[in-house]
């Protein structure tokens, strides 16, 4: 009787056992699906979120493509009418896409590249972006360019033209003649006439040597 007794009450303890894990499985899948669904919903903030990050972000670069286009634009069309102004047929303008495409001429042609190349890159800095600094353009012996006459003259009415809006440029030439070339008046000419490879008149320098000491001397 004893035994049956307390039979009854073990199955009645394991039932009571199973219903108490059950309720405490319950519990922690509530607990664990509470906790998924407040994600999700914190994670579809977040993408949200993003997602209209990107779409400005996406914006901006077809903005910016957009703007870069038409820079490229202008600097192939500007490039070609240099390359055929100037006889350049070895440059390939089917290979030109963009500023950051090089190009390369040859023979004579090279120091004329160089320079139609350097003034593209300030003239698309002055109609793009007109607020930037401009620096004093400097160049230096243009007459002095291993070409025939007819193109050296070309090369430097090409440059006095594209330069005559910038705020300073200088130019240094050998024998220049003024006659030859269309300006507006603006040009102020300075000769030098100091002796063949001197730098400097003797009276010049004994002027101003004192001022140079000083200005050495300085710390």
């Amino acid at each position: 009787m004893l035994l049956r007794k307390m039979e009854e009450y073990q199955e009645a303890m394991n039932i009571n056992n199973k219903q108490i894990d059950d309720a405490l499985r319950y519990k922690g899948f509530c607990e664990i699906r509470d906790s998924v669904i407040k994600e999700l919903a914190e994670n579809g903030v977040v993408i949200q979120k993003k997602e209209l990050e990107l779409k400005e972000i996406k914006k901006e670069i077809k903005q910016y493509s957009q703007k870069k286009k038409v820079v490229n634009d202008h600097y192939k069309a500007w490039l070609s009418e240099d390359v055929a102004k100037f006889g350049m047929n070895e440059i390939d303008m089917d290979k030109i896409k963009s500023v950051m495409n090089e190009f390369k001429a040859s023979g004579s042609n090279k120091n004329i590249a160089t320079v139609i190349w350097y003034l593209l890159l300030i003239r698309l800095r002055s109609k793009f972006n007109p607020d930037a600094i401009k620096y004093p353009i400097v160049f230096d012996s243009l007459n002095n360019t291993e070409t025939d006459d007819e193109k050296r003259d070309a090369l430097i009415q090409y440059v006095l033209d594209k330069t005559k809006n910038e705020p300073q440029a200088i130019y240094t030439f050998i024998g220049f003649d003024k006659e030859k070339f269309n300006e507006d008046g603006t040009l102020n000419i300075i000769e030098l006439e100091n002796e063949k490879y001197e730098l400097l008149k003797h009276e010049t320098y004994l002027e101003y040597s004192r001022l140079l000491d000083e200005l050495c001397d300085a710390n």
